[in-house]
């Protein structure tokens, strides 16, 4: 039975897909930007941003900005009683990509502690051996045993969501981690995880062969790594500045069905650790001062210790739309060209472009995810010549857009019960906030549909 619009948000049910467990990321798109320099304790940051807005891996893009799904919060838990000589600083490692290794002026932004630059998102700046506990040679050593990153609220899953992880290393070379998922925190203000979904996956460094391309083209470059004190204090003096050679950042995506978490469920943030923490159950990951659980004697002398995270963290990514606005604008006028298309599918349509380049400009099919993008630069109509079916609209551009006409005969039909998980209509602030969307076209659904406004903008449904 076709029902019409039940307004309001609807939580997605259904089993998630867990085929693609870990994925490596093969591609990817950034935005960047550049501000004045500013020199602190000695290191002088050119300032340079650069921050993923999709990814790509075999299974689909994602949107690694997906608006409402950054963390508001990270710690960094230390195992304070470690004793093994410089060990027990209470610093941490930083890295930067440079113009030179080893060079005091870094690419990267500066900021006022580690847990700000851990959300700050720019792939630019690194941990530096995160875990190692113990230093030879050019590493550092510190007291970090996990890094938590928190959703105060809660998350609710929808459906095809991953956590993205990147990574600088060597070419030819990545470090290995687990990550976990939590499922409760307490209520304190160190917001402590109270239960895991399970002890999480270890990712290797098979897992993620690539090396990705940075600003500069490059798929590597110099770059420099040095300690701060004290804790995450990132204003103080800079010390046992290293060059750390010639890295490249590799990315991982890993899916939240793998790491125990279903559809309609909540989460509460995920955990990075190191790949040499006891985790034979999800609860051992709880108490990360028990050093029978975390190693206090991590060597940086191996892949667990030496991992040296890109600070674009506490991101839950989904599946970009497989169908997007193509480079033709729409104009609202008569003609097939300016219009949605047919319900087969088979009339071209210069307005389309895929995920899969074969089916670009062909009509969006039944359980096609559509996006309503960035590509044009005016506001667009678009025309129904058919009723047609989808399985998920989602407008984040800087245009408005106004789909179909009120009190026309052409319906859009949303909803496919073969399908894990509920159609969507998603309206993301990547771009631009304060738009206006209109659906003036009848939508009719074959089950509950979700709306999710992850943005500022309006969408009007006046179907």
């Amino acid at each position: 039975m076709r029902r019409r619009l039940i307004l309001g948000l609807l939580t997605a049910l259904g089993a998630l897909d867990a085929s693609a467990q870990v994925q490596n990321i093969s591609a990817w798109t950034l935005q960047t930007s550049d501000s004045a320099d500013v020199t602190v304790g000695g290191i002088t940051y050119r300032n340079n941003f650069a921050t993923p807005l999709t990814v790509t891996t075999t299974v689909g893009t994602y949107n690694a900005g997906t608006a409402g799904a950054g963390a508001d919060d990270v710690f960094i838990r230390r195992n304070t009683a470690i004793s093994d000589g410089v060990a027990n600083v209470a610093g941490q490692g930083v890295m930067f990509a440079s113009a030179s290794g080893g060079s005091a002026t870094v690419l990267g932004t500066y900021t006022a502690s580690l847990e700000e630059q851990l959300l700050e998102g720019n792939v630019l700046n690194a941990t530096f051996d995160t875990f190692a506990n113990t230093t030879s040679g050019t590493g550092i050593g510190h007291n970090i045993e996990r890094i938590d990153f928190v959703w105060t609220n809660g998350y609710t899953v929808i459906g095809d969501e991953v956590l993205i992880v990147f990574n600088y290393d060597p070419i030819n070379a990545q470090d290995d981690f687990r990550i976990a998922v939590f499922t409760g925190i307490d209520g304190s203000t160190n917001k402590l995880p109270t239960a895991y979904a399970n002890s999480g996956v270890l990712v290797t460094g098979t897992n993620y062969p690539d090396k990705l391309p940075l600003p500069s083209g490059n798929t590597t470059t110099p770059t420099t790594g040095f300690r701060t004190t004290p804790a995450d204090d990132l204003s103080g003096t800079a010390l046992n500045r290293v060059d750390t050679g010639t890295n490249g950042i590799g990315g991982v995506a890993i899916s939240l069905a793998t790491l125990g978490i279903s559809a309609g469920q909540t989460i509460f943030g995920y955990s990075l650790l190191s790949g040499d923490t006891n985790a034979a159950s999800a609860a051992n990951l709880l108490d990360f001062t028990n050093s029978t659980l975390y190693p206090t004697s991590t060597p940086n002398a191996d892949q667990s210790g030496t991992t040296d995270f890109s600070t674009f963290g506490g991101r839950i990514a989904t599946l970009v739309a497989n169908e997007q606005v193509g480079p033709s604008e729409w104009d609202g006028g008569a003609g097939a060209t300016n219009q949605w298309g047919s319900l087969n599918g088979s009339e071209l349509n210069n307005n389309w472009f895929s995920t899969v380049p074969a089916e670009n400009n062909r009509t969006p099919l039944r359980d096609s995810e559509i996006l309503f993008g960035a590509i044009p630069n005016s506001n667009q109509t678009v025309d129904l010549n058919n009723s047609v079916e989808a399985r998920k609209l989602t407008f984040d551009s800087d245009v408005n857009y106004t789909i179909g006409t009120s009190g026309e005969a052409f319906t859009i039909t949303l909803g496919d019960p073969n399908k894990a998980g509920l159609p969507s209509i998603e309206v993301d602030n990547t771009y631009r906030e304060g738009l206006q969307h209109k659906i003036n076209a009848d939508l009719l659904l074959v089950e509950n549909l979700a709306i999710n406004n992850n943005s500022y903008s309006t969408l009007c449904i006046n179907g």
